[in-house]
Order: C-alpha cells, then sequence, then structure tokens
C-alpha cells in the first residue's frame, strides 16, 4: 500500500511539473508573440551581418592587392609610353604590351579572388585605359574602342584626390556599364586607389569592382522562405538577393523602414526592431543594423535590414517551445523514474516492518518474528 502511494505520486509530481512549464511556457508565448516576431527578425539580421562579415574580409585583403598591384612594373611603362606617342624609351616597349601585360596580372588576381569582377586602370582624365573582366568562367579584355569614360563616377574623384598611398572604398552601388545599370541588378564595392609617377604627378586610379551578387544569393539560401533581407547604401539604395531592391510592405509602411535604417546607421554595430504590415494584411518583424564594409576611418556606413513574417517567426518559435516540452518530458519522466527507485528502497524496509508486527499481532513469539533490523536502524537513524 505504502509503495503504491509512493508510485501515484512520483507520477503525480512529474505529470503537474509537466503540464505547470507546459502552461506557463504557452502564456508567455501567447502573451508576448508580437515580441517575439520582432526578436525573431533581430535575430536573423545578427545571423546576416556575421554572413557579410566574410565579405569584408575579402574586402580588407583586396585592399592590400589593390596596393601590390600599383608597385607593378606595367603601370609606370604605361605613363611613360603614353607621354611617348604610345611608346616606352626606357624599356623599348610599346604602350599595348605593357597594357596587355597589367590585363594578366589582373587576370591572376581576379583567379585568387571569386567575387572581383573587374579590374581596371582609369587614366588621369578619367578614361578606362585597361579593363578586365570576368564572364562566368572567362576573362575578357575589351578594346580600346569598348572602353568607357568614368570621369564623372564618385569613385574615380574621390580616389583621384587621395594622397599616394591612399585607398578608397566606395559604398554599395549597382554596376553600371555605359551609362546603364547592368541587368539583373549587380551590386558592387570599388576598391580605387591612385598610382602616381615619382615626381608626384597623376599616372592614372586602379579599380577593382567587386561583386556582392553571389554573396547575397548564398546568404539567401541559408534563410528560411520567409525572411526578406536588402542591404540599404548610404545614398538610400536598397539591394538584396535576386535582384530585389524593395520589401513588400504596405503603402506606408516604408516610412517605418526607412526610420529603421537612420537608426542602425547612426549607431553602427547596434540592432533596432520594428513591426510593419506586409502586402496582404500579414504582420511582420523588421530589424536593421548599421556597419561598415571597411575599417578606413570615415568608412560609409551601411545597414543590413531583414524583414520576417509573423507566420514564420511564430512557426520557428513553436518548433522550439515542442523541442523544450519534449526536453521537459524526458526531465519529469526522469524524475518520477528516480523517485520510483528511491519509493522502492524507502517502502520495503517498512513494508518487512508491517508484516512483522502483523505476525506478532497474530501471536507469534518475538524470536520467531523475520524483523528487518538493518532497515529499522536505518530508519531510527
Amino acid at each position: 500500500m505504502i509503495q503504491r502511494d509512493i508510485q501515484r505520486y512520483a507520477l503525480a509530481s512529474a505529470a503537474l511539473v509537466a503540464a505547470i512549464s507546459f502552461g506557463l511556457a504557452w502564456m508567455v508565448y501567447d502573451r508576448q508573440r508580437e515580441q517575439i516576431v520582432a526578436s525573431a527578425a533581430n535575430d536573423t539580421v545578427a545571423d546576416l551581418r556575421a554572413g557579410l562579415a566574410r565579405f569584408q574580409g575579402e574586402i580588407a585583403a583586396l585592399r592590400a592587392k589593390i596596393i601590390s598591384l600599383s608597385d607593378t612594373p606595367p603601370l609606370a611603362g604605361i605613363a611613360r609610353a603614353e607621354e611617348n606617342y604610345g611608346y616606352d624609351p626606357e624599356e623599348r616597349t610599346p604602350v599595348s604590351l605593357w597594357k596587355d601585360r597589367l590585363a594578366r596580372i589582373g587576370i591572376g588576381l581576379m583567379r585568387g579572388s571569386p567575387a572581383l569582377a573587374q579590374v581596371r586602370l582609369l587614366g588621369p582624365g578619367g578614361r578606362e585605359l585597361v579593363r578586365v573582366e570576368r564572364r562566368g568562367d572567362t576573362y575578357v579584355t575589351p578594346g580600346d574602342e569598348r572602353l568607357q569614360d568614368k570621369s564623372g563616377r564618385d569613385y574615380f574623384l574621390a580616389a583621384r584626390d587621395l594622397p599616394p598611398g591612399g585607398v578608397h572604398v566606395s559604398p554599395l552601388d549597382l554596376n553600371i556599364e555605359n551609362g546603364v545599370a547592368e541587368q539583373p541588378p549587380n551590386p558592387v564595392i570599388r576598391v580605387a586607389m591612385p598610382v602616381h609617377k615619382t615626381d608626384g604627378s597623376l599616372i592614372g586610379v586602379l579599380v577593382l569592382n567587386v561583386s556582392l551578387r553571389k554573396a547575397l544569393d548564398d546568404l539567401h539560401a541559408q534563410f528560411d522562405p520567409d525572411v526578406t533581407f536588402m542591404i540599404v547604401s548610404p545614398t538610400g539604395l536598397m539591394l538584396g538577393a535576386n535582384g530585389d531592391q524593395a520589401f513588400a510592405v504596405e503603402p506606408g509602411e516604408e516610412r517605418a523602414i526607412s526610420d529603421l535604417v537612420s537608426q542602425a546607421r547612426a549607431a553602427p554595430g547596434e540592432n533596432f526592431a520594428t513591426l510593419v504590415n506586409l502586402v496582404g494584411g500579414e504582420l511582420a518583424g523588421a530589424a536593421a543594423q548599421g556597419f561598415v564594409m571597411s575599417d578606413a576611418p570615415g568608412a560609409p556606413v551601411h545597414a543590413a535590414v531583414v524583414v520576417r513574417t509573423r507566420t514564420g517567426a511564430l512557426a520557428a518559435m513553436r518548433r522550439l517551445l515542442a523541442e523544450a516540452m519534449i526536453a521537459v518530458i524526458a526531465l519529469s519522466a526522469a524524475a518520477a523514474l528516480a523517485i520510483l527507485l528511491f519509493a522502492r528502497q524507502l517502502s520495503l524496509p517498512l513494508m518487512r516492518l508491517t508484516e512483522a508486527t502483523r505476525e506478532l499481532a497474530a501471536g507469534r513469539s518475538a524470536a520467531d518474528v523475520a524483523w528487518p533490523r538493518a532497515s529499522v536502524a536505518e530508519i531510527e537513524a
């Protein structure tokens, strides 16, 4: 009887603990659904920033490579040849050969950097002198008739005016060819550096175009289908995977995204979150974090923005809740088993003592009764 009572108590206690745990978890989940949606977006934007950190490392590596490229012989050879009607009298080399050598060095850089889409040398006036571009698995050097004038582009102007040794990392932008944005949109960062002669005059500007297209597509594949993300440049340009350039939010909700971006850019490294309504009326969590593409002083601040639907965020939370409840049930079952084993160990001596008492009451002598002596001693202690 005692053993059965203890067993019932153990099982009831385990069930009560599991029920209370589930009830509390569900109550928190039900009352804080909106906070959960915003928090899920916050967690996702942190994952996005971790993915972009790898790309930032590649930008840093390319800064070192462009400095090395600026010291290669073809640059000085091109400058001498340009001053002498296309022929370098010092090395007795035509300018076309120097340009070919620079292009080959550029191809070597591109082979070692999968995100590097173009290597260019712009002349002092901004016109391309050498251009190598990646097309799939091949590398192309366009003829002189296809070289473009980039004299009005911000990255050229910013790099041209740097002191010797300075490197400019541009904000995120679309790749522009002959004045028109490439299609599908190709988000790029440009690493640019001026190259000078020994007398300090400008030879030209080296430019490395780094494409984010594959990096964004790879990040997109890591997230659930309910997640949409964008990188927002300092100019307000929004670029995402698959060429996306806008979130599917209700009219008027763009202001909430804009305010979120402003907060994030004002405090890089911190997360900011809010709730927005998507087209169709579904609630979603939006989160943003500001970051820079390079560690150079004065580097422009971008923002990583994530929108995650309420349905997806709550589904993920319910999965976590289910996993937590399985763990609670397993722990409760283990506790119940431990109590049952302890109850058995404790109840057997008591049951034997009860039986011995009954035998004594039935008239048997104390000497003939099998007393559980060790157990009695343990109980008295």
